[in-house]
């Protein structure tokens, strides 16, 4: 039977999916993947026959997995000897082996089988891919000898061979191996008692053997972390800092954190935007990275194959052997609603921050471009708006629940684009506020008059549209009718998050978002529980998303909601620790109440990259940090959760700032001394 728990290693634009033993089980989404294929599907190791049996399984860190295998057994039952594999992942995988002898007896032996069936990444997700594959070939057997070099012996690389086509570059280190009729590789090992054999082998993807440089490179770590009595925090706030290292790509002179592994390991508008703002308190540079490669790639023409558009910010992009949609590999596709107003919103973010004032002063013209796109072709048809219209060749639904029937009517019909999102329409007003913010410290003053005053119309227009009395709350969008879809859905939490409510509307949304058909256990869920549509093992119409509860964590802060704060917080950690410190993309809506443990979605991402970041955000919301560099000052506000909370390595511009809040609530701010801090909301 398949392992029901895969481990995901990801580095340097590398993915190795296996069970807890390492090995890739027939029949699952195991193996290495680059560039958007599989290149190794078939990794099975025996010893004298059979397969070890796992003693332990740990994975150390976002790249690293060690493993305790017992050998084969002797007639007592007493195991002949242990083998430990440590792997990482940084681009190449690498296997680090070593067998203890514990028992006399004779020679042992080590086979390993190695196949692959160079899958594409939505194949295999697709449950398309059903066999084992081919098994790989070793050419150049002769690589595999010592070979002489300055008086040393070191093994030289051998080429993976599929029918022709080189596949991965081996390289062992250690006893040669001899080579099996099929392909597979057989070692003869006799240590004595006491001692230890030793192997390495490293698989390189072909793209970064030879003379070619590796187009990924792993990212330093932060060194942002969280001390306090409950461990929780400092082993999820480290767990997310690890993950979002290892999801960092380069790709020449860029960097962007890839979306999420295996499936999503590209540059996503979205995804990426989302993971930067919550990853703040890392530091404003990842942020700025992000932005410039998304303006870089900003539409600048109309094409209708990709759906660009002067201004619009890209929704997908694909490096790799695949590309989307109908378009090839390195051509973007545009088909998101959203990700043009957050470009402007994080970018204010990242200026409230610190973040180097000419780099900010250089992506105002993108900003300016993003904001004439809401304005000009995001509201299709004038009403102040910005719609999302349907792709009939890819992308249907273009907000963040972008899968084909997560728009719905309360009599659960699906709704018919274009759909105005209730969360698009609270981005809009928090780029227009922020596109003005930056004007005032980067541009024109008088420009800045005129965004203010546009946001404050959207932000009447946006209450009188959007406000439910029966649902007490904001309806999940308006269809192309303009009829609402008076739904409780997790959407309008987002409205809590860039204050496009006034203060008695968004405590009414704050009440709405926590109650139970919403918010029972784990997080929020995507639509509630009473409602017709509600299925909580589909993606979007009753899941629990940990990115989308964390920043209704932070809307909730935001607008000072400390009850629902602090147990949504309280969920979320505890979700964290079920999910061994990495939370899954997304789980199902199933509380508590029905069974005692979460439920995990089939084919979620993990790690993925703004449910990495969340419990940085949720460190932000707690704290009720929000700091603005260009006025002066840092605001803090924290919750009752805070209390006996300690941040240190928190990033503000070229600032590093220690955090703390004592038991009685009492804050301490170091490395801060030129900025006023501030403590309790506005």
């Amino acid at each position: 039977m398949p392992s029901a728990t895969p481990i995901a290693l990801v580095g340097a634009g590398t993915v190795v999916s296996s069970a807890p033993s390492g090995a890739f089980e027939e029949g699952t989404f195991h193996g290495v993947y680059h560039a958007d294929q599989r290149r190794l599907s078939r990794y099975r190791l025996t010893m004298d026959g059979v397969e070890p049996n796992v003693l332990r399984s740990a994975r150390r860190s976002a790249s690293e997995l060690d493993t305790a295998l017992a050998t084969s057994f002797n007639a007592h039952g007493d195991a002949r000897g242990v083998l430990l594999r440590h792997r990482t992942v940084e681009g190449v995988m690498t296997d680090r082996y070593s067998v203890h002898r514990l028992v006399d007896g004779p020679a042992m032996e080590l086979v390993i089988e190695l196949g692959t069936d160079l899958a594409g990444m939505f194949d295999v997700k697709g449950g398309h891919v059903t066999g084992p594959g081919h098994p790989l070939t070793p050419v150049d057997e002769r690589t595999f000898s010592a070979v002489a070099d300055g008086g040393a012996s070191r093994p030289g690389p051998t080429r993976l061979v599929e029918r022709g086509q080189v596949v991965l570059w081996l390289e062992v280190d250690g006893p040669a191996p001899d080579v099996l009729p099929d392909g597979g590789l057989r070692w003869q090992l006799d240590p004595a008692v006491g001692e230890v054999w030793e192997l390495t082998l490293t698989f390189t993807p072909a793209e970064l053997a030879g003379d070619r440089m590796p187009v990924t490179e792993m990212a330093s770590r932060a060194s942002l972390e969280v001390v306090t009595d409950d461990h929780r925090w400092s082993r999820a706030v480290r767990g997310a800092v690890d993950d979002l290292a290892a999801l960092r790509v380069q790709m020449g002179d860029e960097r962007y954190t890839a979306a999420g592994a295996p499936w999503f390991m590209a540059l996503f508008g979205r995804d990426a935007l989302l993971t930067a703002y919550a990853a703040l308190p890392l530091g404003t540079d990842p942020v700025l990275d992000t932005l410039e490669a998304l303006a870089r790639r900003q539409g600048r023409r109309h094409d209708t194959r990709s759906l660009e558009q002067p201004g619009r910010i890209l929704h997908e992009l694909r490096t790799g052997s695949q590309g989307v949609f109908g378009l090839e590999p390195g051509e973007a596709y545009y088909g998101t609603t959203d990700a043009t107003p957050l470009f402007v919103w994080v970018l204010a973010e990242a200026a409230r921050w610190g973040a180097n004032p000419d780099r900010v002063a250089a992506l105002l013209p993108a900003a300016r471009a993003a904001v004439t796109w809401c304005i000009e072709h995001g509201d299709v048809d004038g009403d102040g708006f910005v719609e999302a219209v349907a792709d009939g060749r890819g992308i249907e639904n273009q907000g963040w629940k972008d899968s084909g029937d997560s728009m719905v009517h309360a009599d659960g019909s699906f709704a018919v684009p274009p759909i105005a999102l209730v969360e698009v329409q609270a981005y809009l007003y928090g780029a227009l506020e922020g596109l003005a913010e930056l004007e005032r410290h980067h541009g024109d003053p008088a420009a800045a008059t005129e965004l203010a005053e546009r946001a404050s119309d959207l932000r009447a227009a946006f209450l009188a549209a959007y406000w439910d009395d029966e649902l007490d709350g904001l309806v999940m969008g308006l269809d192309r009718e303009k009829r609402p879809l008076r739904v409780a859905s997790s959407n309008m939490g987002h409205a809590l998050w860039t204050g496009v409510l006034d203060d008695e509307h968004a405590a009414r949304v704050a009440a709405r978002i926590t109650a139970p058909d919403l918010f029972d256990s784990w997080g929020i869920r995507t639509l509630g529980a009473g409602e017709r549509a509600y299925a909580p093992l589909t993606y979007h119409r009753g899941a629990i998303w940990p990115h989308d509860s964390a920043i209704v964590a932070h809307g909730l802060a935001r607008v000072g909601a400390q009850d629902g704060l602090v147990r949504l917080i309280a969920e979320l950690l505890d979700l964290t620790e079920r999910f061994d410190y990495r939370l899954p993309e997304l789980l199902g809506g199933i509380g508590r109440g029905d069974l005692p443990e979460p439920v995990p979605y089939p084919v979620a991402c993990s790690p993925q990259a703004w449910s990495a970041a969340v419990p940085l955000l949720l460190a932000r919301a707690v704290l009720g940090f929000e700091p603005d560099v260009p006025a002066g000052v840092i605001r803090l506000s924290p919750a009752v959760g805070a209390a006996g909370l300690v941040v240190r390595g928190l990033r503000v511009g070229p600032r590093t700032l220690e955090v703390a809040v004592d038991k009685a609530g009492a804050i301490k701010v170091a490395g801060a001394e030129d900025l006023e801090v501030i403590t309790g909301r506005p």
